[in-house]
Protein backbone atom coordinates (compact mmCIF):
# COMPACT_ATOMS: atom_id res chain seq x y z
CA UNK A 1 0.00 0.00 0.00
CA UNK A 2 2.77 2.90 0.81
CA UNK A 3 4.29 1.76 -2.35
CA UNK A 4 1.67 2.49 -4.27
CA UNK A 5 1.00 5.87 -2.51
CA UNK A 6 4.71 6.71 -3.39
CA UNK A 7 4.36 5.77 -6.97
CA UNK A 8 1.35 8.84 -6.98
CA UNK A 9 3.03 10.77 -5.11
CA UNK A 10 6.25 10.82 -7.93
CA UNK A 11 4.18 10.60 -10.65
CA UNK A 12 2.34 14.30 -9.41
CA UNK A 13 5.31 15.50 -8.47
CA UNK A 14 6.79 14.36 -11.95
CA UNK A 15 3.53 15.87 -14.29
CA UNK A 16 2.31 18.93 -12.18
CA UNK A 17 4.49 22.31 -12.84
CA UNK A 18 3.03 23.47 -9.48
CA UNK A 19 4.66 21.41 -6.94
CA UNK A 20 5.87 23.26 -4.32
CA UNK A 21 7.11 21.24 -0.57
CA UNK A 22 6.14 24.23 1.35
CA UNK A 23 2.72 23.61 0.62
CA UNK A 24 2.55 20.41 1.72
CA UNK A 25 4.14 21.73 5.07
CA UNK A 26 2.53 24.71 6.40
CA UNK A 27 -0.79 24.05 8.31
CA UNK A 28 -3.84 25.31 6.15
CA UNK A 29 -6.71 27.71 7.39
CA UNK A 30 -10.15 27.36 5.62
CA UNK A 31 -10.95 31.18 5.08
CA UNK A 32 -14.43 30.64 7.06
CA UNK A 33 -12.73 29.92 10.07
CA UNK A 34 -10.70 33.39 10.05
CA UNK A 35 -11.28 36.85 8.85
CA UNK A 36 -8.63 39.44 9.38
CA UNK A 37 -4.83 39.24 9.24
CA UNK A 38 -3.15 41.62 11.80
CA UNK A 39 0.48 42.11 10.67
CA UNK A 40 3.20 43.91 12.57
CA UNK A 41 6.66 44.54 11.23
CA UNK A 42 10.03 44.68 13.53
CA UNK A 43 12.46 47.29 11.93
CA UNK A 44 15.72 45.75 13.53
CA UNK A 45 17.57 49.24 12.53
CA UNK A 46 15.48 51.59 14.31
CA UNK A 47 14.58 49.05 17.22
CA UNK A 48 11.18 49.48 16.89
CA UNK A 49 7.68 47.74 16.44
CA UNK A 50 4.53 49.03 13.73
CA UNK A 51 1.59 47.63 13.96
CA UNK A 52 0.42 47.73 10.12
CA UNK A 53 -3.42 48.02 8.51
CA UNK A 54 -5.42 45.21 9.55
CA UNK A 55 -6.33 43.35 6.46
CA UNK A 56 -8.52 40.70 5.34
CA UNK A 57 -7.59 37.01 5.42
CA UNK A 58 -6.30 35.33 1.87
CA UNK A 59 -5.05 31.14 2.41
CA UNK A 60 -1.65 32.00 1.41
CA UNK A 61 -0.48 33.76 4.54
CA UNK A 62 0.03 30.81 5.87
CA UNK A 63 2.59 30.37 3.01
CA UNK A 64 4.06 33.95 4.12
CA UNK A 65 3.66 33.15 7.87
CA UNK A 66 5.56 29.89 7.25
CA UNK A 67 2.64 28.18 9.69
CA UNK A 68 2.43 25.32 10.80
CA UNK A 69 0.45 24.01 14.27
CA UNK A 70 -0.10 20.13 15.59
CA UNK A 71 -1.44 20.08 19.24
CA UNK A 72 0.82 22.20 21.43
CA UNK A 73 3.93 22.03 18.45
CA UNK A 74 3.77 25.74 16.84
CA UNK A 75 6.42 26.76 13.91
CA UNK A 76 6.82 29.38 12.00
CA UNK A 77 5.71 33.05 12.27
CA UNK A 78 2.12 33.50 12.75
CA UNK A 79 -0.35 32.62 15.33
CA UNK A 80 -4.14 31.91 14.79
CA UNK A 81 -5.64 34.35 17.33
CA UNK A 82 -8.45 31.95 17.74
CA UNK A 83 -6.17 29.31 19.94
CA UNK A 84 -4.31 31.94 21.76
CA UNK A 85 -2.24 31.16 24.34
CA UNK A 86 0.86 33.15 25.77
CA UNK A 87 3.47 29.63 24.48
CA UNK A 88 2.70 30.58 21.29
CA UNK A 89 4.29 34.37 21.11
CA UNK A 90 7.43 32.22 22.80
CA UNK A 91 7.65 30.23 20.00
CA UNK A 92 7.02 31.92 17.22
CA UNK A 93 9.73 34.66 18.72
CA UNK A 94 12.22 32.13 18.80
CA UNK A 95 12.22 30.82 15.41
CA UNK A 96 12.10 34.31 14.03
CA UNK A 97 14.93 35.00 16.25
CA UNK A 98 13.66 38.14 17.68
CA UNK A 99 13.47 36.85 22.17
CA UNK A 100 13.84 39.90 23.01
CA UNK A 101 10.35 41.51 21.25
CA UNK A 102 8.52 38.84 22.84
CA UNK A 103 6.97 40.93 25.94
CA UNK A 104 6.14 44.02 23.41
CA UNK A 105 4.36 41.15 20.85
CA UNK A 106 2.37 39.71 23.78
CA UNK A 107 1.41 43.28 24.68
CA UNK A 108 0.15 44.13 20.99
CA UNK A 109 -2.06 40.92 20.78
CA UNK A 110 -3.87 40.65 23.71
CA UNK A 111 -4.27 44.21 23.74
CA UNK A 112 -5.83 43.62 20.00
CA UNK A 113 -8.06 40.90 21.32
CA UNK A 114 -9.46 43.29 24.06
CA UNK A 115 -12.06 44.66 21.01
CA UNK A 116 -11.32 42.77 18.20
CA UNK A 117 -12.73 39.48 16.43
CA UNK A 118 -10.53 36.91 17.62
CA UNK A 119 -11.08 34.85 14.46
CA UNK A 120 -7.65 36.90 13.23
CA UNK A 121 -4.26 35.70 11.99
CA UNK A 122 -1.24 37.38 13.34
CA UNK A 123 2.43 37.56 11.43
CA UNK A 124 5.39 38.58 12.44
CA UNK A 125 7.19 40.39 9.78
CA UNK A 126 10.52 41.71 10.25
CA UNK A 127 12.35 44.67 8.23
CA UNK A 128 9.15 44.53 5.55
CA UNK A 129 10.21 40.79 4.95
CA UNK A 130 7.83 37.95 5.69
CA UNK A 131 9.05 35.09 7.69
CA UNK A 132 9.13 33.11 4.32
CA UNK A 133 11.55 35.28 2.44
CA UNK A 134 13.51 34.85 5.62
CA UNK A 135 13.29 31.24 7.10
CA UNK A 136 12.09 29.49 4.44
CA UNK A 137 14.97 26.88 4.35
CA UNK A 138 15.15 26.50 8.34
CA UNK A 139 11.52 26.17 8.44
CA UNK A 140 11.81 23.19 6.04
CA UNK A 141 14.81 21.82 7.57
CA UNK A 142 13.29 22.10 10.94
CA UNK A 143 10.18 19.96 9.22
CA UNK A 144 11.90 17.68 7.76
CA UNK A 145 14.27 16.61 11.10
CA UNK A 146 12.00 16.74 13.52
CA UNK A 147 8.42 16.22 12.03
CA UNK A 148 9.68 13.75 9.82
CA UNK A 149 12.45 12.03 12.36
CA UNK A 150 15.75 12.89 10.49
CA UNK A 151 17.86 9.72 11.22
CA UNK A 152 21.55 10.09 11.63
CA UNK A 153 24.24 8.88 9.84
CA UNK A 154 23.67 7.17 6.36
CA UNK A 155 21.25 4.46 5.80
CA UNK A 156 19.39 2.31 3.28
CA UNK A 157 15.62 3.22 2.35
CA UNK A 158 13.35 0.66 2.86
CA UNK A 159 11.43 1.36 -0.45
CA UNK A 160 13.57 2.57 -3.15
CA UNK A 161 16.85 0.69 -1.32
CA UNK A 162 19.53 3.88 -1.68
CA UNK A 163 21.78 4.82 0.93
CA UNK A 164 21.51 8.11 2.13
CA UNK A 165 19.99 10.38 4.60
CA UNK A 166 17.08 8.93 6.03
CA UNK A 167 13.85 9.45 7.53
CA UNK A 168 11.89 7.50 10.00
CA UNK A 169 8.45 8.00 8.93
CA UNK A 170 6.20 7.20 6.27
CA UNK A 171 3.96 9.90 7.22
CA UNK A 172 0.55 8.04 7.75
CA UNK A 173 0.49 6.39 11.33
CA UNK A 174 -1.18 2.88 9.49
CA UNK A 175 -3.11 1.05 11.97
CA UNK A 176 -4.89 -2.41 11.44
CA UNK A 177 -7.12 -3.70 13.90
CA UNK A 178 -5.18 -4.82 16.34
CA UNK A 179 -1.11 -3.30 15.74
CA UNK A 180 0.55 -0.62 14.40
CA UNK A 181 1.88 -1.01 11.00
CA UNK A 182 5.04 1.77 9.59
CA UNK A 183 4.80 2.92 12.81
CA UNK A 184 8.04 4.80 14.28
CA UNK A 185 10.02 3.34 17.31
CA UNK A 186 11.00 5.37 20.31
CA UNK A 187 14.26 3.93 20.65
CA UNK A 188 18.02 5.66 20.33
CA UNK A 189 19.21 2.52 18.99
CA UNK A 190 16.08 0.96 16.71
CA UNK A 191 14.43 3.39 13.53
CA UNK A 192 11.80 0.83 12.41
CA UNK A 193 11.22 2.06 8.78
CA UNK A 194 13.51 4.56 7.21
CA UNK A 195 13.05 6.16 3.72
CA UNK A 196 15.31 8.63 1.78
CA UNK A 197 13.89 12.27 1.42
CA UNK A 198 12.93 11.95 -2.41
CA UNK A 199 11.07 9.23 -1.30
CA UNK A 200 9.26 10.83 1.76
CA UNK A 201 8.51 13.57 -0.50
CA UNK A 202 6.57 11.45 -3.07
CA UNK A 203 4.85 10.17 -0.30
CA UNK A 204 4.27 13.80 1.44
CA UNK A 205 2.58 14.95 -2.03
CA UNK A 206 1.07 11.56 -2.82
CA UNK A 207 -1.12 11.50 0.79
CA UNK A 208 -2.00 15.06 0.29
CA UNK A 209 -3.37 14.45 -3.66
CA UNK A 210 -5.13 11.02 -2.63
CA UNK A 211 -7.39 12.76 -0.12
CA UNK A 212 -8.13 15.48 -2.82
CA UNK A 213 -8.56 12.87 -5.49
CA UNK A 214 -8.71 9.29 -4.67
CA UNK A 215 -10.71 9.30 -1.27
CA UNK A 216 -14.51 9.53 -0.85
CA UNK A 217 -17.24 8.81 1.53
CA UNK A 218 -19.15 5.83 0.33
CA UNK A 219 -21.71 3.31 1.72
CA UNK A 220 -20.90 5.44 4.96
CA UNK A 221 -17.89 4.40 5.24
CA UNK A 222 -14.54 6.59 4.27
CA UNK A 223 -12.75 4.66 1.35
CA UNK A 224 -9.60 5.16 -0.54
CA UNK A 225 -8.93 4.03 -3.77
CA UNK A 226 -5.19 2.90 -4.90
CA UNK A 227 -4.48 2.02 -8.36
CA UNK A 228 -1.53 -0.47 -8.97
CA UNK A 229 0.02 1.83 -11.79
CA UNK A 230 -0.49 5.85 -12.06
CA UNK A 231 0.14 7.67 -15.64
CA UNK A 232 -1.69 10.24 -17.33
CA UNK A 233 -4.46 8.22 -18.25
CA UNK A 234 -5.28 6.99 -14.95
CA UNK A 235 -4.96 10.65 -13.78
CA UNK A 236 -7.09 11.55 -16.43
CA UNK A 237 -9.92 9.49 -15.01
CA UNK A 238 -9.67 10.00 -11.73
CA UNK A 239 -8.89 14.22 -12.04
CA UNK A 240 -12.17 13.86 -14.31
CA UNK A 241 -15.52 15.53 -12.95
CA UNK A 242 -19.09 15.18 -13.15
CA UNK A 243 -21.58 17.84 -13.95
CA UNK A 244 -25.15 17.96 -13.43
CA UNK A 245 -27.77 20.52 -12.14
CA UNK A 246 -26.47 20.68 -9.05
CA UNK A 247 -22.79 21.86 -10.34
CA UNK A 248 -18.96 19.93 -10.51
CA UNK A 249 -18.00 17.12 -8.51
CA UNK A 250 -15.05 15.36 -8.59
CA UNK A 251 -14.98 11.70 -10.03
CA UNK A 252 -15.19 9.58 -6.26
CA UNK A 253 -16.79 12.28 -4.62
CA UNK A 254 -19.90 11.59 -6.21
CA UNK A 255 -20.03 7.80 -5.92
CA UNK A 256 -22.95 7.77 -3.79
CA UNK A 257 -25.36 9.65 -6.37
CA UNK A 258 -23.89 8.23 -9.49
CA UNK A 259 -22.51 4.70 -8.73
CA UNK A 260 -22.87 2.79 -11.73
CA UNK A 261 -21.44 5.94 -13.56
CA UNK A 262 -18.25 6.13 -10.93
CA UNK A 263 -17.68 1.99 -10.89
CA UNK A 264 -17.67 2.22 -14.94
CA UNK A 265 -15.41 5.03 -15.21
CA UNK A 266 -12.90 3.21 -12.48
CA UNK A 267 -12.53 0.11 -15.19
CA UNK A 268 -11.35 2.48 -17.53
CA UNK A 269 -7.75 3.00 -15.82
CA UNK A 270 -6.92 -0.67 -17.09
CA UNK A 271 -5.24 -1.16 -13.69
CA UNK A 272 -5.31 -3.64 -11.10
CA UNK A 273 -7.01 -1.43 -8.26
CA UNK A 274 -6.94 -1.66 -3.98
CA UNK A 275 -10.02 -0.01 -2.02
CA UNK A 276 -9.16 0.37 1.63
CA UNK A 277 -12.16 1.05 4.09
CA UNK A 278 -10.27 3.60 7.09
CA UNK A 279 -11.19 5.45 9.86
CA UNK A 280 -8.77 8.36 10.43
CA UNK A 281 -7.96 11.37 12.96
CA UNK A 282 -5.19 13.53 13.95
CA UNK A 283 -3.23 10.79 15.78
CA UNK A 284 -3.62 7.10 13.46
CA UNK A 285 -5.04 6.26 10.16
CA UNK A 286 -6.74 2.93 10.80
CA UNK A 287 -7.55 0.40 8.42
CA UNK A 288 -10.49 -2.01 8.79
CA UNK A 289 -10.68 -3.75 5.60
CA UNK A 290 -9.24 -4.08 2.31
CA UNK A 291 -9.76 -5.34 -1.38
CA UNK A 292 -6.66 -6.21 -2.89
CA UNK A 293 -5.91 -6.32 -6.55
CA UNK A 294 -9.40 -5.80 -8.17
CA UNK A 295 -9.56 -6.33 -11.63
CA UNK A 296 -10.80 -3.07 -14.47
CA UNK A 297 -13.00 -5.98 -16.00
CA UNK A 298 -14.61 -6.42 -12.80
CA UNK A 299 -15.36 -2.57 -12.68
CA UNK A 300 -16.86 -3.09 -15.63
CA UNK A 301 -18.85 -5.95 -15.01
CA UNK A 302 -20.87 -4.59 -12.24
CA UNK A 303 -21.63 -1.59 -13.22
CA UNK A 304 -23.22 -3.34 -15.83
CA UNK A 305 -25.02 -5.39 -13.70
CA UNK A 306 -25.97 -2.79 -11.78
CA UNK A 307 -27.53 -1.13 -14.97
CA UNK A 308 -29.36 -4.53 -15.85
CA UNK A 309 -30.86 -4.90 -12.70
CA UNK A 310 -31.84 -1.16 -12.35
CA UNK A 311 -35.82 -1.22 -12.67
CA UNK A 312 -36.77 0.61 -15.43
CA UNK A 313 -39.86 2.10 -13.53
CA UNK A 314 -38.15 2.62 -10.64
CA UNK A 315 -34.55 4.01 -11.86
CA UNK A 316 -31.42 4.15 -10.02
CA UNK A 317 -32.72 1.93 -6.59
CA UNK A 318 -30.82 -0.65 -7.47
CA UNK A 319 -27.21 -0.23 -5.92
CA UNK A 320 -24.30 -1.90 -4.32
CA UNK A 321 -26.17 -0.24 -0.83
CA UNK A 322 -29.09 -2.04 -1.23
CA UNK A 323 -27.70 -5.08 -2.09
CA UNK A 324 -25.47 -5.01 0.58
CA UNK A 325 -28.56 -3.34 3.57
CA UNK A 326 -29.90 -6.68 2.18
CA UNK A 327 -27.41 -9.45 2.11
CA UNK A 328 -25.57 -8.29 5.66
CA UNK A 329 -28.88 -7.61 8.17
CA UNK A 330 -27.46 -9.40 11.31
CA UNK A 331 -30.58 -8.87 13.53
CA UNK A 332 -33.24 -6.80 14.32
CA UNK A 333 -33.52 -4.55 17.32
CA UNK A 334 -35.67 -2.54 18.34
CA UNK A 335 -37.23 -1.06 15.63
CA UNK A 336 -34.15 -1.42 13.52
CA UNK A 337 -31.94 -4.01 11.05
CA UNK A 338 -28.64 -4.12 12.68
CA UNK A 339 -25.38 -4.85 10.81
CA UNK A 340 -22.01 -4.27 11.04
CA UNK A 341 -19.09 -2.79 9.16
CA UNK A 342 -17.32 -6.32 9.05
CA UNK A 343 -20.53 -7.92 7.74
CA UNK A 344 -21.16 -5.33 5.03
CA UNK A 345 -17.81 -5.10 3.68
CA UNK A 346 -16.94 -9.17 3.54
CA UNK A 347 -20.21 -9.13 0.83
CA UNK A 348 -18.89 -6.13 -0.72
CA UNK A 349 -15.09 -7.69 -1.27
CA UNK A 350 -17.41 -10.90 -2.54
CA UNK A 351 -19.02 -8.70 -4.63
CA UNK A 352 -15.35 -7.67 -6.29
CA UNK A 353 -13.60 -10.47 -6.30
CA UNK A 354 -16.13 -12.87 -7.34
CA UNK A 355 -15.44 -14.93 -4.43
CA UNK A 356 -18.90 -17.03 -2.86
CA UNK A 357 -20.91 -16.31 -0.29
CA UNK A 358 -23.21 -18.83 2.34
CA UNK A 359 -26.36 -19.78 0.31
CA UNK A 360 -27.62 -20.77 3.18
CA UNK A 361 -26.71 -17.56 5.16
CA UNK A 362 -27.45 -15.38 2.48
CA UNK A 363 -31.29 -16.76 2.32
CA UNK A 364 -31.64 -16.21 6.12
CA UNK A 365 -30.44 -13.02 5.94
CA UNK A 366 -32.59 -11.25 3.33
CA UNK A 367 -35.48 -13.17 4.54
CA UNK A 368 -35.21 -11.49 7.68
CA UNK A 369 -35.43 -8.03 5.96
CA UNK A 370 -38.38 -9.54 4.24
CA UNK A 371 -40.41 -10.24 7.73
CA UNK A 372 -38.97 -7.02 9.42
CA UNK A 373 -40.85 -5.11 6.18
CA UNK A 374 -43.42 -7.95 6.52
CA UNK A 375 -44.99 -7.33 10.04
CA UNK A 376 -44.48 -3.53 9.37
CA UNK A 377 -47.43 -3.73 6.44
CA UNK A 378 -44.07 -2.55 3.83
CA UNK A 379 -42.94 -5.91 2.30
CA UNK A 380 -45.78 -4.63 -0.78
CA UNK A 381 -44.51 -1.10 -0.49
CA UNK A 382 -41.24 -1.85 -0.50
CA UNK A 383 -41.28 -4.69 -3.08
CA UNK A 384 -39.01 -6.92 -0.87
CA UNK A 385 -39.35 -10.09 -2.73
CA UNK A 386 -38.58 -8.12 -6.20
CA UNK A 387 -35.88 -6.79 -4.61
CA UNK A 388 -34.38 -10.02 -3.11
CA UNK A 389 -35.11 -11.74 -6.36
CA UNK A 390 -32.97 -9.71 -8.41
CA UNK A 391 -30.57 -8.83 -5.73
CA UNK A 392 -29.91 -13.22 -5.92
CA UNK A 393 -29.46 -13.34 -9.46
CA UNK A 394 -27.24 -10.46 -9.77
CA UNK A 395 -24.86 -11.86 -6.94
CA UNK A 396 -25.46 -15.37 -9.05
CA UNK A 397 -23.83 -13.41 -12.29
CA UNK A 398 -20.97 -11.46 -10.09
CA UNK A 399 -20.18 -15.53 -9.29
CA UNK A 400 -21.21 -15.05 -5.55
CA UNK A 401 -23.96 -17.48 -6.06
CA UNK A 402 -25.02 -20.21 -8.21
CA UNK A 403 -28.59 -21.25 -9.90
CA UNK A 404 -29.48 -17.97 -11.32
CA UNK A 405 -32.80 -17.71 -12.89
CA UNK A 406 -33.96 -15.03 -15.56
CA UNK A 407 -35.84 -12.28 -12.99
CA UNK A 408 -36.19 -9.54 -15.69
CA UNK A 409 -38.72 -11.80 -18.24
CA UNK A 410 -42.12 -11.62 -17.11
CA UNK A 411 -43.54 -15.50 -16.77
CA UNK A 412 -48.18 -15.78 -17.98
CA UNK A 413 -47.88 -18.92 -14.91
CA UNK A 414 -45.92 -20.69 -12.68
CA UNK A 415 -45.28 -23.34 -14.80
CA UNK A 416 -43.96 -21.34 -17.41
CA UNK A 417 -40.91 -19.85 -14.70
CA UNK A 418 -40.40 -23.77 -13.54
CA UNK A 419 -39.94 -24.77 -17.71
CA UNK A 420 -37.60 -21.68 -18.32
CA UNK A 421 -35.66 -21.76 -15.23
CA UNK A 422 -35.13 -25.37 -14.87
CA UNK A 423 -31.26 -24.27 -13.35
CA UNK A 424 -32.81 -23.01 -10.44
CA UNK A 425 -35.93 -25.39 -9.96
CA UNK A 426 -34.08 -28.43 -10.09
CA UNK A 427 -35.91 -30.25 -7.58
CA UNK A 428 -39.63 -31.03 -6.97
CA UNK A 429 -39.13 -29.34 -3.32
CA UNK A 430 -38.72 -25.79 -4.75
CA UNK A 431 -41.93 -26.49 -6.95
CA UNK A 432 -43.85 -27.51 -4.16
CA UNK A 433 -43.02 -24.65 -1.36
CA UNK A 434 -43.39 -21.92 -4.82
CA UNK A 435 -46.94 -23.42 -5.33
CA UNK A 436 -47.80 -23.80 -1.73
CA UNK A 437 -47.48 -20.17 -1.79
CA UNK A 438 -49.06 -19.50 -4.41
CA UNK A 439 -52.17 -21.17 -2.93
CA UNK A 440 -51.70 -19.49 0.09
CA UNK A 441 -51.78 -16.11 -1.59
CA UNK A 442 -54.81 -17.67 -4.03
CA UNK A 443 -56.74 -18.54 -0.06
CA UNK A 444 -56.39 -15.14 1.28
CA UNK A 445 -57.90 -13.94 -1.74
CA UNK A 446 -60.74 -15.83 -1.77
CA UNK A 447 -61.40 -15.15 2.21
CA UNK A 448 -61.43 -11.85 2.06
CA UNK A 449 -63.74 -12.02 -1.21
CA UNK A 450 -66.25 -14.55 0.81
CA UNK A 451 -66.48 -12.00 3.73
CA UNK A 452 -65.84 -8.55 1.80
CA UNK A 453 -62.94 -7.40 3.96
CA UNK A 454 -60.21 -6.39 1.70
CA UNK A 455 -58.57 -4.29 3.62
CA UNK A 456 -58.16 -6.12 6.87
CA UNK A 457 -55.55 -9.19 7.23
CA UNK A 458 -57.01 -12.75 7.94
CA UNK A 459 -55.67 -15.52 10.17
CA UNK A 460 -53.56 -16.70 7.53
CA UNK A 461 -51.63 -13.29 6.79
CA UNK A 462 -50.53 -12.48 10.72
CA UNK A 463 -48.79 -15.92 11.35
CA UNK A 464 -47.22 -17.76 8.43
CA UNK A 465 -43.91 -16.36 9.21
CA UNK A 466 -43.58 -16.62 12.87
CA UNK A 467 -42.96 -19.97 15.13
CA UNK A 468 -42.57 -21.98 11.74
CA UNK A 469 -39.11 -23.82 10.40
CA UNK A 470 -40.39 -24.33 6.75
CA UNK A 471 -39.49 -28.15 6.80
CA UNK A 472 -41.74 -31.17 5.70
CA UNK A 473 -43.75 -31.11 8.62
CA UNK A 474 -44.66 -27.41 8.30
CA UNK A 475 -45.79 -28.14 4.22
CA UNK A 476 -47.92 -30.12 6.05
CA UNK A 477 -49.48 -27.89 8.08
CA UNK A 478 -49.58 -25.32 5.71
CA UNK A 479 -51.46 -27.58 3.49
CA UNK A 480 -54.06 -28.75 5.68
CA UNK A 481 -55.00 -25.91 7.09
CA UNK A 482 -55.89 -24.33 3.53
CA UNK A 483 -57.64 -27.45 3.21
CA UNK A 484 -59.52 -26.61 6.20
CA UNK A 485 -60.07 -22.78 5.08
CA UNK A 486 -61.44 -24.57 1.90
CA UNK A 487 -64.07 -26.31 3.67
CA UNK A 488 -64.74 -23.31 6.19
CA UNK A 489 -65.70 -20.34 3.88
CA UNK A 490 -67.05 -22.70 1.56
CA UNK A 491 -64.16 -22.65 -1.39
CA UNK A 492 -65.55 -23.80 -4.77
CA UNK A 493 -62.38 -23.10 -6.42
CA UNK A 494 -61.03 -26.03 -8.54
CA UNK A 495 -58.00 -24.01 -9.74
CA UNK A 496 -57.11 -23.60 -5.57
CA UNK A 497 -57.55 -27.42 -5.19
CA UNK A 498 -55.44 -28.47 -8.11
CA UNK A 499 -52.53 -26.59 -6.50
CA UNK A 500 -52.56 -27.89 -3.00
CA UNK A 501 -52.81 -31.52 -4.61
CA UNK A 502 -49.72 -30.79 -6.73
CA UNK A 503 -47.84 -29.09 -4.04
CA UNK A 504 -48.68 -32.37 -1.86
CA UNK A 505 -47.75 -34.57 -5.04
CA UNK A 506 -44.03 -32.99 -5.88
CA UNK A 507 -43.72 -32.92 -2.14
CA UNK A 508 -44.07 -36.33 -1.37
CA UNK A 509 -41.00 -37.15 -4.12
CA UNK A 510 -38.74 -34.54 -2.34
CA UNK A 511 -35.16 -34.53 -2.60
CA UNK A 512 -34.21 -32.85 0.70
CA UNK A 513 -31.95 -30.76 -1.61
CA UNK A 514 -33.14 -27.00 -0.10
CA UNK A 515 -32.09 -25.25 3.58
CA UNK A 516 -35.61 -23.65 5.82
CA UNK A 517 -34.50 -20.64 4.48
CA UNK A 518 -34.31 -21.14 1.03
CA UNK A 519 -38.09 -22.81 1.94
CA UNK A 520 -39.27 -19.61 3.74
CA UNK A 521 -38.18 -17.22 0.93
CA UNK A 522 -39.65 -19.54 -2.49
CA UNK A 523 -42.71 -19.88 -0.43
CA UNK A 524 -42.84 -15.89 0.00
CA UNK A 525 -42.31 -15.64 -3.13
CA UNK A 526 -44.91 -17.65 -4.44
CA UNK A 527 -47.04 -15.84 -2.07
CA UNK A 528 -45.87 -12.26 -3.41
CA UNK A 529 -46.04 -13.22 -6.60
CA UNK A 530 -48.57 -12.68 -9.87
CA UNK A 531 -49.62 -14.73 -13.17
CA UNK A 532 -51.63 -13.12 -15.48
CA UNK A 533 -52.83 -17.12 -15.97
CA UNK A 534 -54.46 -16.98 -12.65
CA UNK A 535 -56.45 -14.26 -13.46
CA UNK A 536 -57.96 -15.72 -16.38
CA UNK A 537 -58.81 -19.01 -13.99
CA UNK A 538 -60.38 -17.28 -11.87
CA UNK A 539 -62.71 -15.48 -14.36
CA UNK A 540 -63.43 -18.53 -15.64
CA UNK A 541 -64.70 -20.03 -12.78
Amino acid sequence: MIEYIKNIGKYVRENKDDIDMLDFMVKKINSKDIKYILPINIDTKKDGITVERLKDFYEDVVKDALFYQAGNGLLGGGIRLDYYKESSVKKICKFCEIKEKEEEIKNIIENYLKENDKNTFFIVNINNKTPRELFENKFMNTMYSTTFNEVKGNNKCHLCSSEGKCFNSAVYKFYTNDKGIYSNIDSKDKNGIVICKDCLENLIVGKKYIEDNLTTYWLKKSVMFLPHNYNKKVAKVYERDFEDDKGTEKLLKSISSKERQVVRRLSETQSLTDMIFYEQNNQFFRINHSIVDILPSRFSKISKLLDKYDDIDDKGKFSLYSVIKYCSSVKVSGNELKTTDKEELKILSSIFKGTKIDRNLFFKRVMQVYKYNYVRGNHKKFACIKNINKIYNFLCECSCLEKGWNVLKTYSSYEQLFDDNINYFDSNEKKAWFILGRAYSNMIYQIKTKLNEENSKTSLEKNFLFARRFDFNDFIYFSNLLTDKIEKYKVESNYLKNMISEAKLLMANKENKISQDEAKYIFAWGKDSYFEKEKNESEVE
